[in-house]
């Protein structure tokens, strides 16, 4: 009764209006009610423009409501540019959704398009290359709106994803530029940059000073040159570096591999020598050697400018820990009268010599010291220098001038073997015997050896089908890159299997009842008949299997073809076929059950074939054509086949019968 009323559902409305003074009318409205769409921006992608041109766009919106929907795109001015959900090839700006429905229409949302403008290099900073070493660095500092979607090349052609920062670069020049996805591209308004090669040090002086009579006094100066920076010196190559320092002192004669270098790792390598003066001296070196643990070896003594010694006093050192010691072979004969060789100390052998005459000899091997091999590791061996040690005395007992050079010895750890004692296996076996070895130094070589002058150099130990010809001992030793070798046995024991007693046989003609023995001294028997006894009866035809196992688990398989031996029938000879139940017909009486094909045939004494059967079951009742035949003799053929043969063919048996009435 109001004037005006609020409607929540769609439908058909009436309304009857009355004035004053009783005048009516009325009139009818259809009302429908479309829900507001709903706007998914799950997908949304806003792409903005670049460089300045019309190529961005506003893509993966989604709309869901009552149908029909319309769209429409409204720019900044109010003015509508598109009517697809996607928006594409905008300018930079602010875009709105209008979505029409029914006869609504919604403002969605609005969308920002951004332009990411021109791009430029602003700055660039490099390293350059030292010694050839491809060290060099460059880096790319660029102005862009969005800089994550910069690309940057070095040479204008490859484009990398780099951040800007290129590293391991040669000398060279370098063309720089920076592109961005939509293909804006800016160049460095400084290329090309020139990167540099800056060289190592450079030797300017080598001085040496020789040593003189070992008392270890040469010298090596060194200087270099170079563009900035600290340089470096060692003479033995690379260790006990000197910064700014190129003087070395105290040195013996010899070889030192010199080595000069800058901050940047580049370097100088090359060799300088220092020589020796020596006026006459005595020279006592102890020589090399290398060995294995529990193994000798020898280290030799050597004497030089022996010349005119009366008497000397010596001692050797060695590390107790890794030789031992116990003796010495091969003396001079000349020092033979007045030698003593006594270790009075662990790690201590005292020689000592007393001449009746001063003696001088070649240059020579005085003695060997035999060691044997503790532990691994280096034993040096030396003559002892300090005061009152190792010194040689002249006729006037005055000390001889003397040096002494160190030797050593190489001891090598042994290779050790793990591997069972004891293997047991039967006849027909496979042996298969995987040795562990641990230890021992570089490549290692197996020797395997055993009886009937067995030899193989594999590591494992694989007899295949094994027979009791190859019980025995059989040895694996072996040998490491240093010579070190370890030797272990084991023995193998080959059990016969057990002897089935018709081995010999694939195929056995027998009678039924045929005792089939699989031999005797074994603990169990399986045939695949399912009988488990030493002995089976056989009877019917086929294939015989048994599997013998002995009291040491040994087991031998074998299997036999068994036939019937002999005719399969038994032929009566005569008959009477005279109507009393007894003997009326003649036929075959079958001894087995294993008659394939069968043929009858009776003849008269004429050669006339009077009765034929191919139904072993049915007999000649005597009669022929349904009349009963004379008395007297008749010829039977019987052509007939035998399963179970390994090639069938047919067998015939002929003969007389007696028809007696």
């Amino acid at each position: 009764t109001t004037q005006e009323i609020i409607v929540n559902d769609t439908g058909t409305y009436w309304v009857k209006a009355t004035s004053a003074e009783g005048c009516s009318n009325r009139d009818t409205i259809n009302i429908g009610l479309y829900p507001q769409p709903q706007l998914d921006e799950t997908n949304l992608v806003i792409t903005n423009t670049g460089c300045g041109q019309n190529n961005g766009s506003i893509t993966g919106l989604q709309v869901t409501g009552t149908p029909p929907l319309a769209y429409y795109w409204v720019n900044m001015l109010g003015d509508t540019i598109g009517f697809n959900i996607d928006l594409l090839n905008l300018s930079a700006g602010a875009y709105s959704l209008v979505v029409a429905y029914g006869t609504c229409s919604s403002t969605m949302a609005t969308y920002l398009v951004n332009d990411d403008g021109n791009i430029q290099i602003d700055s660039v900073n490099f390293t350059n290359d030292h010694c050839s070493s491809n060290t060099a660095t460059l880096t790319i500092y660029a102005s862009a709106t969005n800089p994550d979607i910069l690309t940057y090349s070095i040479d204008g052609v490859n484009f990398l994803s780099s951040g800007g920062i290129f590293t391991n670069l040669p000398q060279g020049s370098y063309y720089l530029m920076i592109k961005d996805t939509n293909n804006c591209v800016g160049n460095y308004i400084n290329n090309p940059v020139i990167i540099q090669n800056i060289g190592g040090p450079e030797i300017t002086t080598e001085n040496v000073s020789p040593e003189n009579d070992f008392s270890a006094d040469g010298s090596i100066f060194l200087e270099a040159t170079l563009a900035n920076g600290d340089v470096t010196y060692s003479i033995y190559n690379g260790n006990n570096p000197q910064t700014n320092n190129g003087l070395f002192e105290n040195l013996s004669a010899g070889t030192y591999h010199c080595k000069v270098w800058d901050g940047f790792g580049c370097d100088t390598t090359f060799e300088v020598i220092v020589p020796r003066n020596t006026t006459t001296i005595l020279e006592a070196i102890s020589g090399f050697g290398s060995s294995c643990v529990n193994d000798t070896v020898v280290s030799s003594l050597n004497l030089k400018q022996f010349n005119g010694v009366f008497s000397f006093e010596a001692k050797i050192y060695y590390n107790i820990n890794v030789v031992n010691c116990v003796g010495y072979i091969d003396l001079l004969p000349e020092l033979e009268a007045g030698f003593n060789a006594n270790i009075t100390t662990p790690g201590e052998v005292l020689l000592t010599w007393q001449g009746t005459l001063p003696l001088t000899l070649p240059d020579t091997v005085m003695t060997k010291l035999v060691f044997g091999g503790l532990g691994e590791g280096v034993s040096l061996i030396y003559w002892a220098a300090g005061p009152g040690q190792s010194v040689f005395f002249d006729q006037h007992m005055d000390t001889i001038n003397a040096v002494c050079h160190v030797g050593e010895i190489q001891v090598y750890t042994s290779p050790e073997i793990d591997m069972q004692p004891n293997e047991e296996a039967c006849s027909g076996d496979t042996i298969l015997v995987e040795p562990t070895v641990t230890d021992g130094n570089g490549t290692i070589i197996y020797e395997w050896s055993g009886p009937n002058e067995y030899q193989s150099q594999n590591k494992k130990l694989f007899l295949s089908s094994v027979n009791i010809n190859q019980t025995g001992t059989y040895t694996l030793t072996v040998v490491d890159s240093m010579y070190c070798q370890k030797s272990r046995t084991i023995n193998i024991n080959v059990i016969p299997s057990p002897e089935i007693a018709f081995s010999e046989y694939d195929t056995l003609w027998v009678e039924p009842g045929f005792l089939l023995e699989a031999g005797y001294g074994a603990e169990y028997y399986y045939w695949n008949t399912g009988e488990i006894t030493e002995t089976i009866v056989i009877d019917s035809m086929g294939n015989y299997m048994v599997e013998v196992t002995s009291y040491q688990n040994c087991k031998s398989t074998d299997a036999v073809q068994i036939l019937w031996a002999g005719t399969p029938f038994y032929l009566p000879n005569a008959f009477t076929p005279n109507g009393d139940g007894l003997n009326d017909s003649f036929a075959p009486i079958p001894r087995y059950d294993y008659v394939n094909k069968y043929h009858l045939s009776i003849y008269n004494r004429w050669g006339q074939r009077i009765y034929e059967t191919t139904d072993i079951n049915r007999g000649w009742d005597g009669t022929y054509k349904g009349s009963p035949c004379m008395l007297g003799a008749y010829v039977y053929r019987i052509v007939y086949e035998e399963f179970g043969q390994q090639s069938i063919e047919s067998k015939v048996m002929e003969g007389t019968v007696m028809l007696v009435r």
